[in-house]
């Protein structure tokens, strides 16, 4: 009965979050077009000036830092083409104008400049679509960047403060590192990768925050926030970065149940579950846009376009693995972590710091490791035509953290006089 009641509850909530959905899309199609051509407008121009996959900020390229601006002129193409006196069948049909497929910022122009000719964008409901258009209202494209930039970032420094004092200060150096290293604060400005990242921190914090009540409500919760997770992260940007907020939320909950001394085999029961929750809610959130989608949008579902991203020989698959970390260790990039190693071995030479290694630790950095590799590996390999293309890094997140936290959690610092030891 107790399994009975807990499914129930896990449906109630999908059908409910899928409600939330439809009507987010219904009420950012209801803004008329005139409230926000002008922003249209100037989206137009930065991304025309920046081309499709600029690096931003680094004139010689930075590996994790690109913008997606393919995407991000598909999003304002929409935006643009949806029909306020029809807005529920124009949330869901996602029109864009286009007279060239792999011509996308074009694409916009065209649309402002009254071009008819396109189709609907059926596998993607841009479901951070809504806030973006009520600040399109008042504020330009540049000024709708800076605001999404100052956001993450304040949710930023906030959450390091939560982990460091939930985990400890190794954790918070290694997230600190993980942010800058992957270029968040360049990456948030771009719209098409704003969703994923602030899945990430909000859900981080929630979690945090959340853990203990959740522990005392049989976990039953905690499994509900993976659902719901699964399905924002496919309703705000399908394809981007979904590894992200799922691999480094995976590792959070690691960490607690290490610190509250949760048995190894509970913790991979957890980890299954959360896992599966995760994917069902993903995958059933693509599943029923494809459905509403031909039955109201009276248009063929996405379904097409997903076999092909998930269509490859196992030997294709596993090379849909490489781009993305070659992208992520191309120039600049690679000398981060050389510097920080660097720093790590004159501070040991120095006897500043010194390596302190125990069973638990290596079991708890193994587990880790093993997330932060095994999560986008797979991911990968399952959408091969999606992610051979080298821009997908940021699902690699959760394990350029493993590697940090492995490197720091041997660590113990030392001061002129005493030594402090770094405590979880």
């Amino acid at each position: 009965m107790k399994y009975i009641k807990t499914v129930a509850v896990y449906i109630i909530a999908f059908i409910a979050m899928l409600g939330f959905f439809v009507l987010d899309i219904t009420l950012a199609a209801m803004i008329p077009q005139e409230k926000i051509t002008e922003s249209c407008a100037s989206a137009y121009c930065y991304l025309a000036k920046e081309s499709y996959y600029p690096s931003p900020f680094f004139d010689n390229g930075f590996g994790a830092a690109v913008y997606d601006n393919s995407t991000e002129a598909i999003i304002f193409n929409i935006i643009y083409n949806q029909d306020s006196e029809h807005p529920f069948k124009s949330g869901i049909r996602n029109w864009y104008t286009y007279t060239d497929s792999a011509e996308m910022i074009n694409g916009l122009l065209e649309a402002y400049s009254g071009v008819e000719e396109g189709g609907p964008y059926t596998h993607y409901w841009v479901g951070i679509i809504l806030p973006v258009k009520i600040l399109m209202i008042w504020f330009s494209y540049g000024e709708i960047r800076f605001i999404f930039y100052m956001l993450s970032m304040a949710l930023f420094v906030y959450l390091v403060w939560k982990i460091w004092r939930c985990l400890g200060v190794r954790e918070a150096i290694a997230y600190i590192f993980t942010f800058f290293y992957m270029c968040i604060p360049n990456n948030i400005a771009n719209i098409t990768a704003a969703g994923d990242i602030l899945l990430m921190l909000i859900f981080s914090l929630i979690f945090l925050g959340r853990y203990q009540k959740m522990k005392d409500n049989g976990f039953r919760y905690r499994f509900l926030m993976f659902l719901i997770l699964g399905g924002l992260a496919d309703f705000v940007d399908f394809l981007y970065a979904p590894i992200m907020p799922l691999g480094m939320i995976v590792i959070m909950s690691i960490l607690l149940d290490c610190k509250d001394r949760v048995s190894y085999k509970k913790q991979f029961g957890y980890f299954f579950w959360e896992i599966i929750l995760y994917c069902t809610g993903y995958g059933l959130t693509a599943y029923t846009k494809g459905v509403l989608t031909q039955l109201i949008g009276e248009v063929e579902t996405g379904s097409t376009r997903f076999s092909y991203w998930i269509t490859g020989t196992f030997i294709y698959r596993l090379q849909a693995i490489i781009p993305p970390v070659t992208n992520l260790l191309n120039r600049a990039t690679v000398f981060v972590p050389i510097v920080c190693l660097v720093i790590i071995i004159v501070l040991a030479l120095a006897k500043r710091i010194e390596y302190r290694f125990s069973s638990i630790q290596l079991k708890n950095a193994a587990m880790i490791i093993f997330i932060g590799f095994f999560l986008p590996a797979v991911y990968f390999m399952i959408l091969c035509n999606a992610t051979i293309h080298r821009y997908y890094v940021q699902n690699l997140y959760p394990a350029i953290f493993a590697i940090a936290y492995l490197l720091l959690s041997f660590i113990d610092v030392k001061t002129t006089e005493t030594r402090i030891k770094i405590e979880h």
